[in-house]
């Protein structure tokens, strides 16, 4: 079985912005909860799915990801 949605596109996203697990702590409130959902754990909520948008989309211009990419 292979990795959800969400989790390919914050893996790609922390890839391609070079985003550390610690960077997504203010999103998910610790480094423990950023690995569960890496590891496929936990899954993203919605007001994480629209933490992550604005995480994005603030700090990467040309960005417009919405709260349904994750």
């Amino acid at each position: 079985m292979g990795e959800s949605k969400p989790v390919a596109t914050l893996e790609s996203l922390m890839h391609e912005f070079d985003v550390q697990p610690t960077s997504l702590v203010e999103v998910f409130g610790s480094v423990k909860i950023v690995k569960e959902v890496l590891n496929g754990q936990r899954k993203v909520s919605q007001s994480q799915a629209e933490s992550l948008v604005k995480f994005f989309n603030d700090h990467y211009s040309g960005l417009s990801l919405t709260a349904l990419d994750f």
